[in-house]
């Protein structure tokens, strides 16, 4: 039905097959799972071929599970060159489908750019406190590529170190 509204519609296989709905082809409706169901809505929006494709919170009350099988159903969409425009109150989702994003506080723009760029700029910094398996100094600790500000906090025989840093996750990378 939605496939005759358009003049160049995708084949409703081949949508049905993306949204993995394939064994639900002859379901109605009604009784479709919540998931299925907006999965089939998004079918129904990809079925025009858009250029330009508007998501209003997609992945709503959907498990963790359903949300990761829509953000690959969105990164296909943009390998196809789709403009996708999401609104969604999910930062994670955000940051795993957005190139790009606009942060709004009562209907204005506050903040715009890439996602990492936006957690680095606007997060605080963290103090990352862990031992290590051979006593260090803070020189060779800075020659790891650790960031921040590095103190050792007990030179025993178990030395911890501690590092004040912007960016958490990086001093957790060199570690690990």
């Amino acid at each position: 039905l939605f496939a005759s509204f358009y003049v160049a519609p995708r084949d409703p296989a081949e949508i049905l097959a993306e949204v993995d709905l394939d064994a639900a082809r002859l379901t109605r409706v009604k009784h479709l799972s919540g998931g299925q169901q907006r999965r089939l809505l998004i079918g129904i929006a990809l079925i025009a071929n858009p250029r330009i494709l508007v998501l209003d919170e997609p992945s709503a009350g959907l498990d963790p599970a359903a949300r990761h099988n829509l953000w690959a159903i969105i990164k296909r969409q943009q390998e196809r060159g789709t403009t996708i425009l999401l609104s969604t109150h999910h930062m994670d989702e955000a940051t795993q489908v957005c190139d790009r994003l606009a942060i709004l506080v009562g209907g204005i723009v506050v903040a715009q750019g890439a996602p990492a760029d936006l957690i680095r700029e606007y997060s605080g910094t963290a103090n990352v406190t862990f031992a290590l398996t051979v006593p260090s100094t803070v020189s060779e600790l800075v020659a790891l590529g650790l960031r921040g500000e590095i103190s050792i906090v007990d030179a025993g025989a178990a030395p911890r170190v501690s590092v004040i840093t912007d960016d958490p996750d990086a001093v957790l990378r060199k570690r690990g």
